[in-house]
Parts: structure tokens; sequence; C-alpha cells
């Protein structure tokens, strides 16, 4: 199986939550985007809200 970087948007609880515990389970990277932070992460996580058009504080460039 090819093994992919992959994106989950609401990913600190419910269905993206649910999503990004299987797929890691499958060998994928992960990387969660939510409003919130959850305490634990299967991957990168950013807490960010997606519906503020404020310009973010700090670059997501590394």
């Amino acid at each position: 199986m090819t093994r992919r970087r992959v994106l989950v948007t609401g990913a600190s609880k419910g269905i993206g939550r649910a999503l990004a515990e299987q797929l890691a389970g499958e060998g994928h990277t992960l990387v969660g985007i939510a409003r919130s932070a959850p305490q634990s992460f299967p991957g990168e996580f950013h807490e960010a809200d997606l519906a503020d058009v404020r310009p973010p504080i700090r670059s997501w460039a590394k």
C-alpha cells in the first residue's frame, strides 16, 4: 500500500478524529487542523479556525 500525507480537517474530535486514528493505524502521515487542539494527536497538528478571515499571527512555513 502507498503511504500518503493526509490533511484532516475537524481532526480534534468526532468524525475527523476517528478518521485520523484509522489513517494513522494504516501507516499514513497525518496533518490535522481544528479550532481546538486535542490533548494528543497521531501526527502534526495545527490549531486554526478556517472561518477566521484575519491574517495569521505566525507563519506555518518552516
